[in-house]
């Protein structure tokens, strides 16, 4: 697919759109963690779903987001309020105003950190979830300086999940996510683009890389790329050690914006913060003409 054509501004758009729409597309499936049973519910799932009665998300419609992309879509309305300009002391009071009435599910990272941040405690919970990591797309929709977004990004995540192997994987995305921005290796797949941003903080010698060396090397290894074969090889949860794994294992195996997010709903699980990261970085890559019309056009508001 020729992307050479696409600008930053054509990038950065789809990358937002790549990663809420990607979040609104997951809802019906999320934290689902029995594959039989997504199979029997969702037997065609080519399009943004219902949740269903029994899920986290039973308050949730067609075309909305879950709490991950909720928040994520606060912190771009937030930057988009102040001339996409980041202060962690202005965003931590957004934050704290929209959850105090906040009426979709608030896990536990949320629950600690709004107690927290009440408390003055500028970093919540010690969660290595990929909540805060998926709110990336915002920053790089609106930051342009390469340096104040990955400070940005990392702030951003650790004020909810403070965490070493979180923020690691936080730092991944965005230097994999910046250099697809820059253009500068657009021959590459998105999945050699990620290879090349480890490398990068190796030599940095900055970060935990144990996780994500052993993602990386796990993946490698793979042979069934099956929703089925990686649900039960790398794990389902929202905790990093399943989360990195599985989206790299995604990556590898496509690179169809579509293909990955139908992939990634079915291997059940913490499918949203996997679409949205997935979302975000196959967006930049390729442009919103992957992103199929009729799923961005259900998503509410």
């Amino acid at each position: 697919m020729n992307t050479k054509n696409l600008n930053k501004t054509d990038r950065r758009n789809a990358l937002w759109l790549g990663s809420i729409t990607g979040d609104a597309f997951v809802l019906g499936g999320h934290w689902i963690y029995d594959v039989n049973k997504l199979k029997s519910s969702f037997p065609d799932y080519n399009r943004p779903q219902n949740p269903l009665p029994d899920t986290f998300h039973k308050n949730k419609k067609l075309g909305d987001q879950t709490h991950y992309g909720d928040q994520a879509r606060n912190l771009w309305q937030h930057l988009a309020d102040n001339a996409g300009i980041y202060d962690p002391n202005e965003y931590r009071q957004e934050w704290l105003r929209f959850m105090s009435s906040y009426e979709g599910y608030m896990d536990g990272a949320s629950k600690e950190t709004y107690s927290a941040l009440q408390n003055d405690i500028l970093f919540g919970s010690g969660s290595d979830e990929l909540g805060g990591t998926a709110r990336f797309a915002a920053i790089y929709y609106w930051l342009e300086d390469a340096q104040q977004a990955m400070l940005a990004a990392i702030d951003q995540s650790r004020m909810t999940h403070d965490n070493r192997q979180a923020t690691a994987i936080t730092v991944l995305f965005a230097t994999a996510l910046q250099k697809i921005l820059d253009a500068k290796d657009d021959d590459m797949s998105v999945f050699k683009v990620l290879e090349k941003a480890k490398i990068q903080m190796i030599a940095e010698d900055e970060y935990d890389m144990k996780l994500i060396l052993a993602s990386f090397d796990t993946v490698g290894s793979l042979q069934d790329f099956s929703a089925e074969a990686i649900a039960e090889n790398l794990g389902q949860s929202c905790h990093a050690k399943h989360a990195l794994p599985v989206i790299l294992a995604v990556l590898k195996q496509t690179e169809d914006y579509q293909e990955a997010m139908k992939l990634n709903v079915m291997i059940g699980g913490d499918s949203a913060t996997r679409a949205m990261i997935i979302g975000a970085l196959l967006g930049a890559k390729y442009g919103i003409k992957v992103i199929p019309q009729e799923w961005i056009d259900v998503i509410r508001d």
